[in-house]
Order: structure tokens, then sequence, then C-alpha cells
């Protein structure tokens, strides 16, 4: 309580600042307060209903002897950005996919294959290059060129020693439209590849682009038409006659960590009851947006 002024019932930042350094004062000032002048309790992390039991301390007790409760926290994975980037993209999942097996390095190239136990030919399949690995394959292959070429696409590669490093610098450089082409180029020579090993069937280079591209542009309709069908089929349901449906959203912005929430009452006829919105600052996640939605929502309720 000492932490809170009793006048504007909001975090004292003076006390805060003589206490805790910056970036805890940060987070500090993201936990909502309760409206209601309730004294501070004490509650048991390690139990889902805040109690302290014996039962619980044991689990605690064994996991402090193994080093759990204070190990460190795993590392920050340096592709964070790249996975959000990849799994975030409009393309099919089986592309998506396909570039994750290519960062992971778990992609049955020739030489990625050799590595387990493969003792066959080792060069492309398109140039004769000694080495098929994945990023001769996608990048420096005249094959892979050609494509990029014939796409439109500048690509990276001169100067990259492992795909990893390539994708970082193809995803840092390139809008999310021409990362989504990128992703379905890389699957197109994929499938050319293996069409021209199992198959015996070679492609022209601008043969797989512009396959590759055509089938992207029908995804992209596909996808389009179902986004369009789906917003149609969702309706809003009326609540039981005497009672009224409280609906909330709340958005937020990842640079800014700022954010807003809105919501509206309405009654079983679906007649507007009441409604409100407003902005929030030092949010910390989407799902922190949507809890104060949640909660100005039911304070709205509250009030009325």
């Amino acid at each position: 309580m000492e932490l809170i002024d009793p006048f504007t019932w909001t975090w004292d930042i003076n006390v805060l600042q003589r206490y805790f350094t910056p970036a805890d004062i940060d987070l500090i000032l993201t936990i909502p307060l309760s409206r209601s002048a309730t004294s501070d309790q004490q509650i048991w992390h390690f139990n889902k209903r805040g109690f302290f039991t014996t039962n619980s301390a044991y689990y605690v007790a064994k996991d402090l002897a193994l080093g759990l409760v204070l190990a460190p926290k795993p590392p920050v994975d340096p592709l964070r950005v790249v996975w959000n980037k990849v799994w975030s993209a409009k393309v099919p999942r089986k592309v998506a996919l396909h570039a994750w097996r290519i960062m992971g390095n778990i992609l049955p190239t020739r030489i990625g294959l050799s590595t387990k136990g493969y003792n066959g030919e080792l060069g492309c399949v398109f140039c004769n290059h000694p080495h098929e690995d994945s990023l001769h394959l996608f990048v420096n292959c005249p094959y892979a060129k050609e494509v990029w070429n014939r796409a439109g696409i500048p690509m990276l590669g001169a100067a990259s020693t492992t795909i990893q490093e390539w994708f970082t610098g193809v995803v840092n450089r390139f809008t999310k439209e021409e990362l989504c082409k990128i992703l379905m180029l890389i699957w197109g020579i994929w499938k050319s590849r293996n069409s021209q090993v199992w198959e015996q069937q070679g492609r022209h280079a601008s043969e797989t682009c512009f396959l590759t591209l055509g089938w992207y542009e029908e995804f992209k309709k596909h996808t389009a038409s179902s986004l369009v069908r789906q917003a149609r089929s969702i309706r809003w349901k009326a609540p039981n006659p005497g009672k009224v449906k409280i609906n909330v959203d709340g958005a937020y912005q990842v640079a800014s960590r700022r954010g807003g929430v809105g919501c509206v009452i309405r009654a079983s006829d679906g007649s507007f009851v009441a409604g409100q919105a407003r902005p929030y600052t030092l949010l910390t996640s989407p799902f922190h947006a949507e809890l104060l939605a949640l909660r100005d929502g039911l304070f709205l309720a509250q009030t009325l």
C-alpha cells in the first residue's frame, strides 16, 4: 500500500523511484490496480490457490536441490525474428515448414543425407557442382539464380557462409509480400529438384518460377475468399431475454508498447446499451490488452 498514491489510487512514481531500478519501475507500472482499497496479503506462488502447503513446499525444496527453481533462464533464440516472420508469412503451411527444415539443417539434400550414412552421389542435379547443400541449391546454383532473376527478386548471398546467415539477411531486407514469394520460390526450386532426382523430369528455371508464382496467386485468392466467407459467417449471438451481453477487444503495438481497449454492451434484442474505448500505455503483450478489455467491460457494467 505504501507504493500507491492514496488520493489518485495510482502507483506513486516518487516512491517507486526511491526503491526500484528504472527497469523494475517499468514493469511495476504495467500492473493494474484494484478499484477497491484492499489490504496487501501474502501469496504462495507455488500453489494454485496462493496458500502455503507442506506438500507444495516439498516440491519446491526438491526443485531447489536439483537446481531447477534458481536455474538461469534459457538463452534467447537469436533466430527468433526469423522464426516469427516465417511462421506468420501468408503462405501454405507446408511452405513455411519447408523453410523451417532448411533453417534447422534437416532438409535431405545430398550433403545433408551424407551425415546420416548416405554414400551416393553428392553433386547438384542442376549444375553438377560437387556438393549439393542448401546454400548452394537455393542461393549459389546458376539454376536458383535464374529463378530469382525471372521472379525479379535481387537475391543476397555472395557473402553468406551458411544458409542461416542468408535467411536472416533475406528476412531483414525484404517486405512481407516479397518474403512470401521467396518462401514459395524456395519451395518451387526444391520441388523441381525432386522431380529431376526421382522422376528424371527436368524443368527450366522460368517454368519453375511461372508455376510457383501462379500457385501463390491462386493460394492468395483462395485465402481471401475463405476470409470473406468466414467473416460473413460470424454473427453476433443474442443473450437470453432480460440479459445483456458485453463484447470487448484489445489491441497492442509491440514497438511502442501502447494499445487500446474497447467494449460495447447490448440488450437481448441487439439494441445498444453502452460502450467505451480508451488507450493504454506500458502494455506487455496482446494478452495484457485483452485482460484490460475484459476488466473495463466489467467495470462499465458495474457502473451501470
